[in-house]
């Protein structure tokens, strides 16, 4: 009789029934002799038992002969079961039956009886190595389905209890409905919730921007289309242009309903520009040269406007900071006198034109002026107690007058500004006042009343109107300064008849200056405000503003109050916004054409 068969008649006595003597009856099998295995071999075929079968499987060595013929076992899934916990190295095991190493377990995950995805998922759930783990998942995920993600990853990737194992299963998962799962359930592990939310993130950006894609198309579409309906302008076959370099731009796919719409309106609108430029060719040339020639003029005075408004950057009298000032503005001369050549200017443009040329060529000089004697200036706006007051205040006076008068309508360089109210403050501490004998003593503070009156009328004479005022003021200051007892002497001398007689000058001049302007600023005001809402030509509009800006400028500095100049700077602000958008717009087509 066989081995196997005397094997399994004393295997199948009743004394040998009791699950421990059966285990060691297998136990005392020998795979390595012929008779051995074959009893191992058939034992593990016919054996339903999970423990009998562990046993077997782990006395015959040899799982991949297992896993081989386990589809010829009588129950193949009940082999499989028994051979799980072997391969994922949590079976009972001895130094007499060691588990096998681990190389031949990373092998048999190769093998296609390995490859079910419930066995997968207890060798990444049970394994007692790492890698073994990691290969089983990586396994898993090449079956990709949304079964599988939902079913198996997602419940490795929120239990594993390995952080590694949970992030690769993660990184398997795509579907949405799965991540937003893993988003809602993830509470243990920081990286599988990061993970999951940076990948819906990602799915919710794309699906954005495909349909943020298709509502461009569309909406260009319809742009393009309006475009075709409207009358030829002198801008429509720029902007017809720009709309179809768009359209080539477009990634999102275009259906044929869509393309034969656009091939339509395309060919409608080259058709209103091929006639319009048959009938207009010659007379535009003319006309375009001229706007060309007169829009670039426009642009000189803007970029002079611009330096003026932010002339306040150049106040800290840096030497590059001059020099670029001087080099802008002598560029800007020389491009206007290239485009008079061209072209006569536009009275308005013009007029505006040399008006902020002319402040600022002489904002320029004071600042220049100002550079020149700033080392000298800035000792004396500090108090110096080696330097007797007087000279102090008659040296930093002095100053003063070697520097030209600055812009009335420009706010004064904090360097300047300090200057002037340092002489004041100089003034009245050289010249305190005073009783008594001390008083009496001409000293040198008439003589320095003498010289500031004497500039002063000077000044009115020349027609510098604020330079004048400014030096009364220091005059001002010097007579309230002087003592009861010099008072006296000066009275009825000649020198108190100029001091009123200047006084009254003055004060006729800002009172009648003040009387005129007042009403015309606010009337100036009112008509800027009135443009902020008018539907005019952008370019119609620019020169009513600069036209504005001209006559509030031509006014004077003298009696004017910040609040109405900030509401006519406001209104110029807002009225010339859209003017500056054209402009833009403008500048776009030019470039166009040169290219």
């Amino acid at each position: 009789m066989p081995f196997f068969s005397k094997f399994l008649n004393l295997f199948n006595k009743s004394n040998v029934q009791h699950p421990n003597q059966r285990l060691e009856a297998v136990h005392q099998l020998h795979p390595q002799t012929p008779e051995g295995r074959q009893a191992l071999e058939q034992l593990i075929l016919t054996e339903t038992q999970t423990p009998l079968l562990q046993a077997a499987i782990l006395q015959l060595n040899d799982l991949a002969w297992v896993f081989d013929q386990c589809a010829n076992a009588a129950q193949p899934q009940a082999v499989q079961h028994a051979a799980l916990p072997i391969l994922c190295g949590q079976a009972p095991h001895s130094e007499k039956l060691p588990l096998p190493k681990l190389e031949q377990r990373l092998q048999l995950l190769e093998h296609p009886q390995c490859q079910h995805a419930w066995l997968l998922q207890k060798v990444v759930q049970e394994a007692d190595n790492l890698e073994l783990r990691l290969q089983a998942l990586a396994r898993l995920s090449a079956q990709q389905t949304p079964e599988l993600e939902a079913e198996i990853l997602a419940p490795i990737a929120l239990e594993n209890t390995i952080a590694q194992v949970r992030l690769q299963a993660a990184q398997g998962i795509h579907s949405e409905a799965v991540l937003e799962q893993l988003v809602r359930l993830s509470v243990r592990d920081k990286g599988v919730l990061r993970l999951a939310k940076e990948r819906l993130a990602d799915y919710k950006a794309d699906a954005t921007a495909r349909a943020q894609a298709l509502q461009q198309r569309q909406q260009l579409l319809d742009k393009i289309c309006t475009h075709a309906r409207t009358s030829y302008t002198p801008l429509f076959a720029a902007k017809f242009r720009h709309l179809v370099k768009e359209w080539q731009q477009l990634e999102a796919p275009c259906d044929e309903t869509t393309e034969a719409r656009y091939q339509e309106a395309r060919l409608v609108c080259e058709k209103t520009i091929a006639d319009q430029e048959a009938r207009e060719h010659a007379e535009r040339q003319a006309v375009e040269n001229q706007a060309r020639v007169q829009q670039q003029q426009a642009q000189v005075v803007q970029s002079l406007q611009e330096i003026h408004a932010h002339l306040d950057q150049y106040f800290d009298l840096s030497a590059t900071g001059l020099a670029s000032l001087q080099s802008q503005l002598e560029w800007q001369q020389k491009h206007w006198q290239n485009l008079q050549q061209e072209a006569a200017p536009k009275p308005d443009t013009l007029n505006a034109y040399q008006a902020i040329s002319q402040e600022l060529a002489q904002a320029t000089l004071a600042l220049e002026a100002l550079k020149q004697v700033q080392s000298q200036l800035a000792p004396l706006l500090t108090q110096d107690e080696s330097m007797e007051a007087r000279s102090q205040a008659a040296h930093l006076d002095k100053l003063l007058t070697e520097i030209p008068a600055w812009p009335a309508n420009l706010e004064r360089p904090p360097l300047l500004e300090q200057a002037y109210a340092y002489l004041k403050q100089a003034h009245h501490q050289a010249y305190p006042p005073a009783d008594g004998p001390e008083a009496s003593t001409p000293s040198a503070l008439e003589n320095q009343l003498a010289c500031l009156l004497e500039e002063c009328r000077q000044r009115l004479d020349a027609g510098e109107t604020q330079a004048g005022i400014q030096t009364y003021s220091h005059a001002q200051d010097l007579w309230q300064q002087l003592g009861s007892t010099q008072a006296a002497q000066l009275a009825h001398t000649s020198l108190e008849q100029t001091y009123k007689a200047l006084h009254v000058r003055i004060s006729e001049l800002k009172d009648w200056q003040g009387f005129v302007a007042q009403p015309k600023r606010e009337q100036l005001c009112q008509r800027m405000e009135a443009l902020v809402d008018d539907q005019m030509e952008p370019q119609l509009k620019a020169e009513r503003i600069q036209a504005l800006q001209q006559e509030w400028k031509q006014l004077g500095n003298v009696g004017v109050h910040k609040a109405l100049w900030t509401r006519f700077k406001q209104a110029a602000d807002q009225a010339y916004a859209p003017c500056q958008a054209y402009f833009a717009e403008e500048a776009k087509v030019r470039e166009y054409h040169r290219q």
